[in-house]
């Protein structure tokens, strides 16, 4: 349940060993929102799964170089911190790099890997049932699936999380906003030159 990354790297993964795969997806298709900000992706998790599903040298080419840099500034645009993009950004070799790529270029390349009826778009996980000797799944808009195992791909605020804990997820206190600059280079040209591809903090 979930087209996001943990969600359709392990389906390209169990493809790859014959398994049958389906992912059900609330999003209506690929491009029905945006996906977020980016990933920085570990050696020793993420690019090892993506290594493991053939999908490295892809990645290598999508990826944001010099994403994994910071500018750091205070809340009157003060650079504070200023890590330069270099020759040390980049290098797949260092246990270290945590390259950074786009939520969206990730989800692409991870669906373009997958068999082209892997994804059933539109379908927003409602329920579960046991049926037989695995489980029926209901959907939103009314449609059921069975299913002999169901992997919880739907994030933090899981639906599928019920059925495995009961265990809830706390309040933290914290509230996260997110926003978009259409054209950044054209309408926010400052602050696009000062970003230069990397991560920005703004302190204050």
């Amino acid at each position: 349940i979930g087209a996001g990354p943990a969600g359709l790297t392990l389906a390209r993964l169990l493809q790859q060993k014959g398994v049958a795969v389906k992912v059900y997806e609330r999003d209506i298709d690929p491009q029905a929102r945006q996906q977020g900000s980016s990933l920085d992706i570990h050696q020793d998790t993420g690019l090892k799964a993506i290594a493991a599903a053939g999908l490295l040298d892809e990645f290598k080419l999508k990826y944001r170089r010099g994403g994994d840099r910071m500018v750091i500034v205070d809340n009157k645009m003060t650079v504070l911190v200023d890590e330069p993009v270099d020759d040390q950004s980049g290098d797949f070799d260092d246990p270290e790099f945590k390259p950074e790529i786009d939520r969206g270029v990730m989800r692409d390349m991870l669906v373009a890997s997958l068999e082209s009826d892997t994804i059933v778009w539109g379908a927003k996980f409602t329920e579960m049932n046991p049926s037989g000797a695995g489980l029926e799944l209901q959907f939103q808009n009314g449609t059921t699936a069975y299913a002999d195992l169901v992997v919880a791909g739907d994030g933090g605020r899981s639906k599928v999380r019920e059925y495995v804990t009961d265990i809830r997820t706390v309040y933290s206190g914290k509230v996260g906003l997110e926003g978009y600059v259409n054209d950044a280079a054209v309408n926010a040209p400052r602050l696009w030159k000062l970003i230069n591809g990397r991560n920005l903090v703004a302190l204050g």
